[in-house]
């Protein structure tokens, strides 16, 4: 039962750094384009000169990576290739201006299920009119 649980446990963290490695490169603009979880659950992101630990980046870029990481799990679930709706809730909160383009641009450029946003604040919105990221907006 142990080694049946470190190997799925093993395949299980080599298929997130990689997935998850993949969606941070879009999601960061190539800011940071690999990052891996160690058997703990850290996570690190790979600098061209040195391994930097989550907990020493910014809230924002903390948050891409927790993004990256629901996103490379929520594939797992997928069946037959088929994208789950993705729900965000105020998930873009910590993102400066510049983050949240990058984001809502890499995300309608490639992801191909539904997305829905909840959010208090117009930015979103305003970014994805400016970009001509097409959205329906429906207001509470």
């Amino acid at each position: 039962m142990t080694d049946l649980s470190s190997s799925i446990r093993d395949s299980f963290g080599l298929y997130l750094n990689k997935e998850a490695s993949r969606l941070v490169t879009g999601i960061t603009g190539c800011l940071y384009n690999i990052m891996s979880i160690d058997e703990n659950l850290n996570v690190f992101l790979n600098t061209k000169t040195k391994l930097v630990p989550l907990e020493n980046v910014s809230s924002g870029t903390m948050d891409q990576v927790y993004l990256a990481l629901r996103l490379a799990a929520a594939k797992l679930f997928q069946n037959n290739g088929e994208p789950l709706p993705l729900i965000f809730d105020d998930s873009f909160t910590q993102y400066d201006d510049d983050r949240l383009r990058t984001a809502l641009k890499w995300l309608s450029e490639s992801y191909g299920g539904q997305m829905i946003v909840f959010t208090c604040h117009r930015r979103e919105a305003q970014m994805l009119r400016a970009h001509q990221i097409p959205f329906h907006l429906i207001e509470m």
